[in-house]
């Protein structure tokens, strides 16, 4: 403003004025877009060329976008281009975003227009709630004298979406990753969410991965590559590996730590089952050597014993955690 008169504003500052406002509408037409450019690299897999095992971790190592914000840039892009009354509402500022994302979930091209004048009155959390509520604003009716029609009772809401977040040890995300993809390459074009439904109705959490472990010829060390970086591979997750491990030669020859007939005797030995006190599964079985590998033990028959994966990964967990406790001269 000028000092003369503060009610005038100076050229320059009409010009500032004029390039925020304009900047902002730039800004809400941008947005529209990238949620469109976001569908097409989840849909021709421009992530998993980039080295993503998901556009969930693309989107989140490249612009810093959250799970759910994915999400939500997935879903729009998926409805906008059948509502256009929205994009367009989007764009010239008349709808905020979460007022576009929840007219998404309830709008169809029949009743766009109406919900668009429904969300124009209605704060978000009242919009919010007009949509769980029904699927269709409800239109007035004229008064009539004719004898009223039974009336429809009201659809019941549609189920409420819980949205998880899981952190993970490098170790354990390694594994959910290889799993991820095992998953994926079984149900190609199933959502995350319906591969993890079936992950839960397996009844926990071990199911069969394959880790593809690289150790250095010269110091040793072990790393797992994983769209998040390479896992330093150490102790316990080691260890295991070791007992089943098929290890692969510099010439492309392959040689399995347990021979499959050897294996296979163990298993009917062991009656299928896990042999740890109180267990006793049947279901993803492993061979796991009671003198380790590192410590000169073979693969004999005496020296191997079935376990499942669940019990595999805490007996290694406990003999590591030992180790470091025999290792503190303070324990």
């Amino acid at each position: 403003m000028s000092e003369s008169d503060p009610t005038v504003a100076t050229p320059a500052e009409l010009a500032l004025h004029r390039t925020f406002v304009d900047s902002v509408h730039e800004l809400k037409r941008s947005i529209v877009r990238s949620c469109h450019y976001l569908r097409q690299i989840q849909l021709r897999k421009v992530y998993r060329a980039l080295g993503y095992a998901t556009i969930v971790d693309y989107a989140a190592t490249e612009v810093g976008l959250t799970r759910d914000q994915c999400e939500s840039f997935l879903r729009l892009a998926r409805q906008l281009p059948l509502l256009p009354g929205v994009t367009e509402g989007l764009e010239k500022g008349e709808l905020n975003w979460s007022q576009a994302k929840l007219l998404c979930r309830a709008a169809t091209p029949a009743t766009e227009q109406e919900w668009i004048e429904t969300a124009k009155g209605l704060s978000v959390r009242s919009l919010a709630e007009v949509v769980r509520r029904v699927s269709t604003p409800v239109k007035p009716v004229a008064a009539s004298t004719a004898r009223p029609k039974p009336v429809a009772s009201e659809p019941p809401s549609a189920p409420k979406t819980c949205f998880v977040t899981v952190a993970f040890h490098m170790d354990r995300f390694a594994i959910w990753e290889a799993w991820l993809a095992s998953a994926r390459a079984a149900a190609p074009g199933a959502p995350t969410d319906e591969l993890v439904t079936r992950l839960i109705e397996q009844g926990g959490a071990e199911v069969a991965v394959r880790l593809v472990i690289q150790r250095c010829p010269d110091c040793r060390s072990s790393v797992i590559a994983t769209s998040r970086g390479d896992l330093a591979v150490t102790g316990a997750l080691l260890a295991r590996a070791a007992c089943e491990a098929e290890r692969q030669g510099p010439d492309g020859s392959v040689r399995r730590a347990v021979p499959p007939r050897l294996r296979r005797l163990v298993l009917a030995r062991d009656g299928h089952r896990c042999q740890a006190e109180g267990c006793g599964r049947a279901q993803h079985l492993q061979v796991h050597h009671r003198t380790p590998v590192e410590e000169g033990g073979r693969a004999t028959l005496d020296n191997l014993i079935t376990l499942c994966g669940r019990c595999h990964r805490a007996l290694h967990e406990r003999e590591a955690a030992l180790k470091a406790a025999a290792a503190d001269p303070t324990v």
